[in-house]
């Protein structure tokens, strides 16, 4: 037999008091004059052993209601067979509370709050003297520490839900890693056990740990949720109408229908519709929204699905619809074409240099940089546009038809010559199906009449080449991301792409996938660093990220026209945030939760028990607290005593009174 509250025990001195009053009769004696005292010896004799007798027997059921009222207070239990039961004096306890868990049980009771009634009377059921170390989806470094029965009371019930989440294998090593260095012996995880979240990646084998699994289990899984948010052409140059695509994903085992969707921009509802997604699947719904190109949008997608409503809403913003910052370095030679096409004002910054005189400012802050048909591409030059090239620049390389080939084999090594005696030859059409070529002409043609090139250089064989001669030779590749180059000088001796239908929208998509400029229409939370194009900051200008009432302080870099941020540890929730500094308010970016949280599906019991299969550990799972509790009772404490010991205390106080009555 065991007790829960063995410092009771002490009451037991208290069982010296009856005996202490039935040693010494504290009763005051009373004189009473009688005549024959010879009667009041004859009733003294016959009533001695009598008297005797009562007071061992009232003595008696003192002594044993005080006992058994002390035992029932230090709360005795029987130990299963082979079983200690909850004695470690070092538990750690993890309670799930990311955004899964505010699914409901009950009517009115979240996975969260049956967490936390779980995990407080777990902590009850260990003695009085045990350290607790307590963990949540939040990594909090400070609470890594040790802390009293009361401590971790209060600790837990102010927990609220977190927009983060962890994987198991971070949560046990991290149990490992205490202030004070002693891991705990026992561990309890109440969670959900998410798959695609918190139990993620196989854990390592650890068998000295003992650790008590308690999973909490809903009523329904169902859940629709705003996966993602595209355009449908962001590529697409001043349009003050965008083609929103919105993609509604069911990421339960039954079909959802109707279900409502709207679309805000700011305040103001810009359309609604409902949709019916089959399980475990997907659809793409299009809202042609119009928006200010004059300034940044904030927008908001809503759908109404319960009870699983933490991921109802997906933020988004619409960015400014800035110009291309277009340069070109002219050989003598030059294109006229490429001026012809980027001197649109209203699209693009247009500016020339030429060859002998590089303004190394404007090429610094330029979107695309144009090769155009220079003769001798200086190495000191080549190697400055390769560094802006790596910093995020584009760049188009046009040949000249008497180029030195080695100063361009600075930026594309396979560079070399073809025989200028070689024929034109006439070039493919291009594979619309590629991302580089979709929504490039309005109307696809099979049949669409494609021009005819003189190659003076080549770079072998390229089978993702943009675009190809019909022997399979490349006229136009993709070298590396955004470094274009043409196999042709465009001038009409050499090649007829420059008047063909084909050639300006391919040098607008090649000035398109060049805007830096272009955020993500939206973030994740879970996303450590964020790139952000921010034009006009200082050096020295800090940056913070601003959400309604609150601040947060993010380490930065600058790195070439981007400004990195990573985003701080704290506790952030999903919404609009200002990039801005003291002086400066730059732009808004959205932050969502991660995609992964919505996909509920917990493990099953048998998917539990294979992932903790290297893992010395008890599985413990009920409908609802009392039933766990009362699991976790009897698999640890054993038989509880103390009604009977109570009953049994008030069963000897009642023989007292009885006894002092009735005898």
């Amino acid at each position: 037999m065991s007790f829960l509250h063995p410092y009771f025990l002490f009451g037991l001195a208290a069982i010296a008091i009856p005996i202490i009053i039935h040693l010494f009769d504290f009763r005051r004696t009373k004189k009473v004059y009688f005549s024959n005292t010879q009667l009041l010896h004859q009733v003294k004799e016959s009533t001695r052993s009598f008297y005797n007798l009562k007071h061992l027997l009232i003595l008696l059921a003192r002594i044993l209601f005080i006992t058994f009222l002390v035992l029932a207070f230090a709360q005795p239990y029987l130990t299963p067979s082979g079983n200690e039961g909850l004695v470690s004096n070092k538990v750690g306890i993890y309670l799930d509370n990311s955004l899964s868990m505010s699914n409901t049980i009950g009517q009115d009771e979240s996975g969260l709050d049956l967490a936390k009634s779980v995990a407080i009377e777990m902590i009850d059921l260990y003695p009085s003297s045990t350290d607790f170390i307590i963990q949540s989806s939040f990594d909090e470094k400070s609470a890594y520490m040790y802390m009293s029965k009361q401590e971790a009371k209060k600790y837990i019930s102010e927990l609220g839900f977190s927009s983060k989440f962890r994987e198991l294998g971070n949560i046990l090593d991290n149990f490992s890693h205490t202030h004070d260095e002693l891991a705990p012996n026992e561990i309890v995880l109440i969670s959900d056990f998410q798959k695609a979240t918190l139990m993620r990646g196989k854990l390592l084998e650890d068998t000295s740990t003992h650790i008590i699994a308690v999973p909490v289990s809903f009523e329904t899984y169902k859940n629709l949720v705003v996966d993602t948010i595209y355009i449908s052409n962001p590529f697409e140059l001043n349009k003050s109408k965008t083609n929103l695509v919105v993609r509604v994903r069911n990421v339960s085992d039954v079909e959802v229908s109707d279900v409502p969707i709207k679309i805000f921009m700011a305040e103001r509802q810009l359309s609604v519709t409902s949709a019916t997604v089959p399980a475990n699947q997907y659809i793409d719904i299009d809202f042609n929204i119009g928006h200010d190109l004059q300034k940044q949008q904030e927008g908001r997608i809503i759908l109404e699905d319960y009870p699983i409503s933490f991921d109802n809403q997906l933020f988004f913003t619409l960015a400014l619809a800035e110009k291309v910052n277009v340069v070109q370095i002219l050989g003598d030679n030059a294109s006229e074409y490429l001026s012809a096409i980027y001197g649109n004002e209203l699209l693009f910054d247009h500016g020339t240099m030429p060859a002998s005189n590089i303004d190394y400012r404007q090429l610094e802050e330029a979107d695309l940089i144009i090769l155009n048909q220079l003769t001798n591409l200086e190495q000191g030059l080549a190697l400055r546009v390769l560094e802006y090239h790596k910093l995020g620049a584009s760049v188009l390389v046009v040949p000249d038809e008497s180029q030195t080939l080695a100063s361009y084999q600075v930026l594309i090594p396979s560079l070399r010559k073809t025989n200028l005696t070689e024929n034109e030859a006439p070039i493919q059409p291009p594979d619309f199906s590629r991302p580089f070529f979709v929504n490039v002409l309005e109307k696809k043609q099979s049949n669409i009449t494609m021009p005819s090139a003189k190659a003076v250089w080549d770079w072998g064989g390229d089978r993702n080449a943009l675009l190809k001669f019909v022997d399979g030779r490349p006229f136009m590749s993709e070298i590396t991301t955004n470094l274009f180059v043409v196999a042709s000088p465009l001038i009409e001796e050499y090649s007829g792409f420059q008047t063909n239908a084909i050639f300006v929208p391919v040098m607008y998509r090649i000035a398109a996938n060049s805007r830096q400029n272009i955020p993500p229409l939206f973030h994740r939370l879970s996303e450590q660093e964020i790139d952000l194009s921010i034009k006009n900051i200082q050096p020295n200008e800090i940056l913070k990220l601003v959400h309604r009432d609150i601040e947060f302080i993010p380490d930065q870099k600058i790195r070439g026209k981007k400004v990195l941020i990573v985003l701080p540890g704290a506790e952030m929730t999903p919404g609009h945030y200002t990039v801005s500094s003291d002086e400066n308010s730059f732009i808004t970016i959205a932050l969502n939760i991660d995609a992964n949280e919505s996909d509920i599906k917990p493990l099953s019991e048998i998917e539990l028990r294979a992932a903790f299969s290297d893992l010395n550990y008890t599985i413990i799972s009920g409908a609802d607290q009392n039933e766990i509790i009362k699991k976790i009772s009897n698999e640890y404490k054993g038989i509880e005593l103390w009604r009977y010991f109570l009953a049994l205390a008030l069963l000897f106080l009642l023989l007292e009174a009885l006894m002092i009555r009735l005898l």
